[in-house]
């Protein structure tokens, strides 16, 4: 299972649109989620630590702009010794330095790339996910200590 933590006001209000093609498309091909929305500062290091702790939840993505992202990998980060977990990001920001500086498109048409990586064979904690091809694996990142 994905677990999206999502800024909808990121991006003056960017998010919560890129958020509803994403569910969409995750109802649409039978992939489980979970998703959390946040409503304030440090809402996202909370809902990463808590994700990251669940057996289910195989990777956290991150639709929102730098400062979600940020607290986004700060929880992971301090959960990562014990679970290490599988980062993505469909950014949503004004700014989107992070996804500017890791490579990761902002077009949102191509969310293709995205639903690719979910066809993986298996998503296995701590890795990336099985038979994704290069521009694919942009989408997401290990966390290593």
């Amino acid at each position: 299972m994905i677990g999206f933590i999502v800024n909808p006001v990121s991006g003056s209000g960017r998010g919560a649109k890129i958020w509803k093609v994403i569910d969409e498309e995750l109802r649409n091909r039978d992939i489980p989620f979970r998703v959390r929305f946040t409503a304030g500062p440090g809402d996202a290091v909370r809902m990463a630590k808590e994700m990251a702790t669940d057996a289910k939840i195989t990777a956290v993505v991150a639709v929102s702009g730098d400062g979600t992202v940020n607290e986004v990998i700060q929880g992971l980060w301090e959960t990562s010794l014990t679970n290490p977990t599988v980062f993505g990001h469909i950014p949503a920001g004004s700014g989107n330095d992070f996804a500017r500086g890791h490579g990761i498109p902002a077009d949102t048409g191509k969310l293709e790339l995205f639903a690719a990586a979910c066809r993986g064979p298996r998503w296995r904690r701590g890795y990336r996910p099985a038979g994704i091809e290069k521009p694919h694996r942009r989408q997401f990142h290990r966390l290593r200590v």
